[in-house]
């Protein structure tokens, strides 16, 4: 399983290079062209990460992640077993309480009510499979309480992803807000 053999990132924040240029000005009027012509709310940015600047149409707004938040899950989990917190080979029993709302094809390997796996499991689950119950599961492992209680400290602010989001200091990302 590729997700458990790699090595957790690097996510020591460096320290920011100050820009060199300010982007393309056709590339941001290009940008906010493509934005402009959604049907919708949408938010566009490129980065050029070696001159420093950052082009973008509506780029301050906060937007819902949808299945792109189980990425900071897993960054937790990764931290977490870096730490020594947690083992991802740590076994995990999935039962049918544990199941959540919409995508949650986990469900199928549940056998008399559970299924046995491992939180690297869930993480496949979560991020192969955009798994919602695995990935509350893995919130529960992290913050204890079990699922519904990870969510609620999670949704108050509080937990071990928005915790690593503001220690890692990964920009303006809200998890579970």
């Amino acid at each position: 399983m590729l997700v458990s053999a790699c090595a957790a990132p690097d996510l020591r924040p460096s320290a920011p290079e100050p820009a060199r240029l300010a982007p393309p000005p056709a590339l941001s009027q290009r940008l906010a062209a493509l934005a402009q012509g959604f049907d919708g709310q949408v938010g566009v940015a490129v980065q050029d990460v070696q001159a420093g600047w950052i082009a973008a149409y509506d780029g301050q707004r906060l937007y819902p992640q949808q299945s792109v938040a189980k990425l900071w899950v897993a960054l937790a989990v990764f931290d977490a077993a870096d730490r020594g917190a947690l083992r991802l080979s740590d076994p995990v029993t999935v039962r049918r309480q544990d199941m959540s709302v919409f995508n949650q094809p986990i469900q199928k390997m549940l056998v008399d009510g559970r299924y046995d796996t491992t939180l690297d499991g869930l993480l496949d689950w979560a991020l192969a499979h955009s798994d919602n119950a695995a990935n509350d599961i893995l919130i529960g492992q992290l913050d204890g309480g079990g699922p519904v209680g990870a969510l609620v400290r999670a949704l108050r602010g509080g937990g071990a992803v928005p915790a690593l989001i503001r220690r890692r200091r990964l920009g303006a990302i809200r998890a579970g807000e």
